[in-house]
């Protein structure tokens, strides 16, 4: 059975589960309907650049295209979106995206470039070229969901040449589709996922590139198990092949794998891996304690999930509270992470995670805040290396702080922040604390003040920040002021802002170069369906041997609303 006979098949058994119960209603009155609305807007912008004695950071002309359309037609919603830009041409993934997804009542369709969230293991964030549907009727316990498209579009060699700015990458096509069952005191959600990649697509002769296929299948679950008690888990489990054209293993040959019957056929190079996560949450007159065990199994992989981090389990408690008649919250987590979770890695890593934070206002004008956390790593060798005797330990403790204080009336307010964040890093090996020149110190301090008034509708903000880095070998540091002011003229038509920075550069207490830079802003709001923006930026770079480089940016956008 090939791939689309999966999703034919799929989409169907999902559309009669879910809508078995959803016909026999009526039809809404159309005539009491406005039959046609439009409403969107859309906006181009376009930035010219340019460097002297500096690496050029980006092209020297770019320009964007959105835009954006809500139809409503006798209250079936049908937003559009696109999006095109100059890179579309310089790279091989398309910049330029356009999609739709009209709604009417409990039916939602995706067509085009877009993104359905399935569940974290299975189908979640990432954008396809295709088709979608959601169904969640009102009156039904059942609702549902699938898709199909284009996962990864091709990626040729250039010229054949083994040399590629891009690497590349066979088109990649897959389904998937849920069911979920409303309880009452939760729901339970089914998700399959199935993906494979065109051997045809490229032509990749001259490397060891192999298509790859895929199929996952997981469970979704949010209980209330009480009315103070919810629980949130999912499970899943991956299929995943890594070279589609070796032959099929025998019915008998691999029988864990078989259990996935007519939707996928392993063969050698088949690997499955599960995963899984549990958050339980109790709520105690306004403290939440909860706790999460979360496992990703080795080499866990969906192809309809962006990235996940697998060989890895996570058990951790949270606790939230407010205390003091509400005047100060409280929260914190303690973990602990492992992974090597097959025993098969030479080494294995074990993390201790702690953090604390809290804040405590102490007037109307007045509010502290501060939070800690603790990073404990160990790395052990393993039995399959014996050999390597040495045990390495790193600890990494942060400590933030900050205050504000803010006043004010109807013609003048004031607000000064002051906070402080250190961070220390240190090892340990063979039981032996090794001096901070084997780790690493950061500290960063900032002074802000705004004065503003708000009748003149003028803002007037200055900071100076400092920051130091010690690490093994180097210190660096870098401080300096930073002055801006924001201020709106014509019954807010006009808004205009303007901001200069200084900042100082050292490199083991030597003079290294300082940077100025000017940033400004005009937005120009013509009437209520257009606007005009135009912004910029300067900077200036001076080293210690007086050599100055600069960079120069001019924006120019236009937006149209209706």
């Amino acid at each position: 059975m090939n791939l689309k006979l999966h999703l034919s098949y799929a989409t169907l058994v999902m559309a009669l589960v879910v809508i078995q119960n959803s016909f026999g209603q009526d039809l809404s009155d159309l005539s009491q309907v406005k039959p046609l609305t439009v409403n969107g807007g859309a906006s181009f912008s376009q930035v010219w650049y340019g460097a002297q004695n500096i690496n050029e950071q980006r092209p020297p002309y770019f320009w964007v295209l959105n835009a954006n359309l809500n139809i409503n037609l006798y209250s079936v919603a049908i937003p559009f979106t696109a999006t095109f830009t100059s890179q579309n041409n310089e790279y091989t993934q398309p910049f330029n995206q356009f999609g739709i997804s009209p709604k009417y009542k409990w039916i939602t369709g995706h067509l085009g470039f877009r993104s359905m969230q399935f569940s974290e293991f299975t189908m979640g964030g990432l954008i396809f070229l295709g088709a979608g549907v959601e169904i969640e009727p009102s009156n039904s316990k059942w609702k549902g969901k699938a898709m199909y498209g284009r996962l990864t579009k091709a990626i040729p060699l250039p010229d054949g040449s083994a040399v590629a700015s891009n690497e590349p990458a066979y088109e990649r096509w897959g389904y998937a589709g849920q069911v979920g069952y409303k309880l009452s005191i939760g729901e339970i959600n089914l998700n399959l996922v199935r993906a494979k990649d065109n051997p045809n697509s490229i032509d990749i002769d001259t490397l060891q590139l192999n298509a790859q296929e895929n199929f996952v299948w997981g469970l979704t679950t949010n209980l209330n198990l009480t009315p103070k008690l919810n629980f949130q888990g999912e499970f899943a489990q991956s299929a995943y092949t890594y070279d589609v054209s070796l032959p099929a293993l025998g019915e008998n040959t691999y029988g864990y794998a078989n259990n996935f019957g007519v939707f996928y056929t392993p063969n050698s190079s088949t690997v499955i891996n599960g995963a899984g996560t549990g958050t339980l949450t109790y709520n105690l007159k306004g403290t939440n304690l909860g706790f999460t065990y979360r496992r990703v199994g080795p080499n866990y992989r969906s192809m309809g999930a962006i990235y996940l981090n697998n060989d890895l389990e996570n058990y951790t408690f949270n606790l939230g509270t407010t205390l003091l008649k509400k005047k100060m919250t409280l929260g914190g987590s303690f973990g602990v992470q492992r992974n090597n979770l097959s025993g098969e890695q030479l080494t294995s890593d074990n993390r201790l995670i702690g953090s604390v934070n809290a804040s405590y206002q102490l007037t109307k004008k007045i509010m502290v805040a501060g939070n800690y956390s603790n990073f404990r790593s160990s790395n052990t060798p393993s039995a399959a290396n014996i050999q390597d005797t040495i045990k390495f330990l790193q600890l990494t403790n942060n400590y933030g702080l900050l205050t504000s204080y803010s006043t004010g009336n109807e013609n003048i307010s004031h607000a000064v922040n002051v906070a402080g964040n250190y961070q220390k890093a240190d090892a340990i090996q063979d039981n032996s604390v090794l001096s901070v020149s084997d780790g690493s110190e950061f500290y960063n301090t900032y002074l802000a003040y705004n004065l503003g008034f708000p009748k003149l509708k003028v803002t007037f903000t200055s900071a100076i920040n400092y920051n130091r880095f010690v690490s093994p070998g180097n210190l660096t540091e870098a401080y300096g002021p930073t002055l801006g002011i924001n201020k709106q003229f014509f019954k807010d038509k006009i808004g205009t802002n303007l901001a200069v920075s200084y900042i100082d550069n050292f490199l083991n207490t030597s003079y290294l170069n300082n940077n100025v830079s000017f940033v400004y802003g005009i937005n120009y709001r013509v009437d209520k369906y257009n606007s005009i923006r135009v912004d910029g930026r300067y900077l200036s770079r001076k080293s210690a041997g007086n050599v100055r480089g600069s960079e120069t940016q001019f924006g120019l956008s236009y937006g149209f609303n209706f």
